[in-house]
């Protein structure tokens, strides 16, 4: 078995390998074996609503119908732990806030908060400014603006 550096260092030189003959058949100075080469296109789309694990409760608000969750953070993506606030009745998303105050989704951007929800998101932690607001602040690798995610995988004859 190889190592993980081994491993690491074999798939370097293959992409390399693969970059240096592609950039050949690009000038002209090899000719292409297109025939024998294959793309897979792998297209998912993440629907909007998705459904709550089981560790993921509703919890309603004390001086409103409104309900919220709380996601963790997660330093993978990266996303900061956020609350969702939903309507009651209907189940559908109202708003997303960031522990820092910020929109969670960028849809949310210049949202008023409603005075007491705000109030009580306050008393969790969520840092959401006097005026009530929510203010968007841009992260690299954050969610999908068209919520669809595509991935190339190229196989060579």
């Amino acid at each position: 078995m190889l190592s993980l550096k081994a491993f690491i260092e074999r798939e370097r030189i293959s992409v390399e390998k693969f970059i240096n003959n592609r950039r050949q058949e690009l000038s002209g100075v090899k000719t292409s074996d297109f025939l024998d080469r294959y793309a897979i296109l792998i297209t998912m789309e993440v629907e909007d609503k998705q459904l709550l694990l089981e560790h993921e409760k509703y919890k309603g608000f004390k001086k409103s119908t409104d309900l919220y969750y709380k996601h963790p953070e997660d330093t993978n993506i990266p996303v900061q732990a956020h609350y969702h606030v939903v309507n009651a009745r209907s189940g559908k998303e109202i708003y997303a806030v960031n522990m820092d105050g910020t929109a969670h989704h960028r849809v949310n951007k210049g949202f008023q908060v409603p005075a007491k929800q705000a109030a009580e998101l306050r008393s969790l932690g969520v840092k959401i400014p006097d005026n009530n607001l929510l203010e968007s602040i841009q992260f690299p690798l954050n969610e999908s603006e068209a919520h669809i995610c595509h991935i190339y995988i190229i196989l060579e004859g």
